[in-house]
């Protein structure tokens, strides 16, 4: 009794970890690929004709950070510029694909 006791505590040791695993292995990819998304977003902003115009180039994401867990599938972040500018940025996380939003 106290051996299946003690393999079932081991065995959901091990389950627990796998998840937590999982779900920071998950976190880092959202955070990687949301880097891109953020450019596509800045880039639709503003328009590069716009700033041909005006000699001016759009600030590149350099890093996404995932602050908090919101709800079930749901993220606050923050995306940081290569101009050291910060944007609050909500992230939602639909499994085989994601949505990037700036906010307010």
């Amino acid at each position: 009794m106290k051996k299946t006791v003690l393999i079932l505590l081991v065995l959901s040791a091990l389950a627990g970890g796998v998840y937590l695993g999982n779900n920071k292995l998950r976190k880092l990819a959202l955070e990687e690929n949301a880097v891109a998304v953020v450019d596509e977003i800045l880039n639709d902003l503003f328009n590069p004709l716009m700033l041909d115009s005006m000699d001016m180039q759009v600030a590149k994401c350099s890093r996404v950070s995932i602050v908090e867990k919101t709800g079930s599938n749901t993220f606050t972040g923050i995306a940081i510029l290569d101009n050291g500018s910060i944007l609050n940025i909500r992230i939602q996380d639909l499994g085989d694909t994601f949505i990037v939003k700036i906010v307010d």
